[in-house]
């Protein structure tokens, strides 16, 4: 009886036995900072250590301490997304304390979801736990997509096994307060499995530590008014998931008759998305539905994104194209200043030597003696122009990737073990060729994902297989005064700048379009382009892609023409 009387007083048992141990076990924590927190806890609970029986005491205790440990979880994580440029060994703490009270929360709470009493619990409290443990998968998801990762096959079949157990309890779309003492939050299972659902469909798509953190906050806004169904209607659904796979949701090539599988409503995302859009051009930024983080910087341009990526298009479709095994050797350079060193190499030697609007000398002077240009000058730009050539490709270094499937967009590729990953990043613009003889193409780095080998497997994708060179000066040569001698007039002429020419199609239509450095860049700007010895007047239109340092750009110019 004493020992009873105790442990309902939170006297003994120790703090997972009850909400009152728990309790007095946390005020030992009043002096410890966010992180140091949330690694007690996890040493409290770890693998190693003996939990007590699962009961209505230790179901109080975890559940409190979830709550309670909230905040210091919170700060932990705004901090890492906040600053993106911390000290290695200061991110690398940061995730490792992220990851592991993630993964210690779906270890505890799947023993209570596990246990015989939870089937007779009340539906709301079967709720909870199942929320609980979705979040958390959805948190270990996000953070390994901040590292171009993966989520681990058998967090997927966790995922879907919570959703599961949701249909058949008739309670996945009940709603359920997390929280309440530290910061309301009301959820359901669906709205959190598709959460975590559409971050994964856009995981690939080139958006950093901060983007991703946007999208994830605006999921957890879009999810509630998103239908998760069972039958499969063309015009509402883009996306599917199959709750029997260890994988998330992918885009619908066709139809798939299966009672595991569920349809994402794409027509309903994207409506709240267009919304959105289209109050943040009526200047309601301050829209009481949504995170401050549409008020940033960028979340215009990143609302036009997910548009363009979650919408049927048929850009869309195609980086869904099937692929084809294959092993085969792929040369890369990355970097647009290498990019367009080597196509431009590419050019001069197809065109016989380089083209320019200015007059040969030597071409000039066989003119005055002779009236036509001599056999021995074109040999002797023939030969100018191989070694340019030549020397320019060994002074550009590339590397050698292994491509493991092609498509009609472009390569899988896995690297080499010991090829680190720092300059690897979504959006990149790279050079590619596979044969040596080959010209070299414009592609852009699509996808990065490190393996569980520590091998790094990324996609690539293809943006024009004949693309030219060409250059322009930001400003005509003007006089300037020197600064040094009074009433000298020196000439200011800017060193030309290289951009890349590509013919493509958007939606079917034929497009022009240039590949020039982000700061060169402004809507309607004009530009005279010097490409093949003429010169061609062009006008940016508008942004088809922006990358890292560079933008891709829709042109209207008389190239070709």
């Amino acid at each position: 009886m004493l020992g009873k009387l105790k442990s309902l007083l939170g006297g003994g048992g120790g703090p997972l036995t009850s909400a009152a141990g728990a309790a007095s076990w946390f005020k030992g924590l009043a002096e410890v900072d966010a992180p140091a927190r949330l690694a007690r806890y996890v040493a409290l609970v770890a693998p190693d250590q003996p939990l007590p029986e699962v009961d209505a005491g230790h179901e109080a205790a975890i559940l409190w301490l979830d709550e309670q440990l909230s905040p210091a979880f919170r700060f932990v994580r705004e901090h890492y997304v906040q600053n993106p440029r911390m000290p290695k060994p200061m991110e690398e703490a940061a995730w490792n304390a992220i990851h592991r009270f993630a993964e210690t929360q779906i270890r505890v709470l799947l023993r209570l979801i596990q246990a015989e009493r939870y089937e007779e619990q009340t539906p709301a409290s079967r709720a909870l736990l199942l929320v609980l443990v979705l979040r958390y998968v959805a948190v270990l998801a996000k953070w390994r997509y901040f590292r171009f990762e993966p989520l681990p096959a058998p967090h997927w079949l966790t995922a879907h096994q919570m959703q599961r157990l949701a249909e058949m309890a008739d309670i996945e779309a009940l709603p359920v307060t997390l929280y309440p003492n530290v910061a309301p939050d009301v959820s359901s299972c669906t709205d959190e499995y598709l959460q975590l659902l559409l971050l994964g469909t856009v995981s690939a798509s080139g958006f950093g530590v901060r983007q991703l953190d946007m999208v994830d906050q605006w999921l957890h806004v879009w999810s509630k008014g998103i239908g998760l169904d069972r039958r499969f209607v063309a015009e509402r659904h883009h996306y599917a998931v199959d709750l029997g796979k260890s994988e998330g949701a992918e885009r619908i090539a066709e139809a798939q008759e299966s009672s595991s599988v569920r349809y994402i409503d794409s027509r309903e995302l994207l409506q709240q998305v267009d919304a959105v859009r289209q109050a943040l051009r009526n200047g309601e930024t301050a829209r009481a539905d949504m995170p401050d983080s549409i008020r940033l910087p960028g979340a215009q341009e990143l609302l036009n994104q997910l548009y363009g990526y979650w919408a049927n298009t048929v850009a869309a479709k195609k980086r869904d194209t099937e692929r084809k095994q294959v092993n085969k050797l792929l040369d890369v350079a990355l970097g647009f200043k290498r990019v367009a060193a080597l196509i431009k190499s590419d050019n001069i030697a197809q065109q016989g030597g380089p083209q320019t609007v200015d007059v040969d000398y030597d071409e000039m002077l066989d003119m005055r003696l002779y009236g036509f240009v001599s056999q021995r000058t074109r040999e002797k730009q023939a030969a100018a122009t191989r070694l340019s050539v030549e020397a320019a490709k060994e002074d550009i270094p590339f590397e050698s990737w292994l491509v493991q499937n092609e498509s009609a967009g472009g390569f899988g590729a896995v690297l080499p073990f010991t090829r680190e990953g720092d300059d690897l990043r979504p959006g990149g613009l790279l050079a590619v060729r596979i044969d040596d003889d080959d010209n070299w193409h414009v592609a852009l780095l699509r996808r990065v994902q490190l393996r569980e080998n520590k091998q790094f497997y990324v996609g690539i994708q293809v943006l024009g297989l004949d693309p030219l060179v060409a250059t322009y000066r930001e400003d005509q040569a003007h006089h300037v005064p020197h600064a040094g001698r009074e009433g000298v007039i020196a000439v200011d002429v800017r060193a030309p700048k290289p951009v890349i020419y590509v013919d493509i199609g958007i939606d079917g239509q034929p497009t022009r379009s240039l590949i020039l450095q982000a700061e060169d860049f402004a809507v309607g700007k004009q530009l005279d382009l010097h490409l093949e010895g003429k010169t061609y007047p062009v006008t940016l239109l508008r942004v088809i892609e922006k990358g890292l340092d560079w933008v891709w750009a829709e042109v209207r110019s008389a190239i070709g023409g």
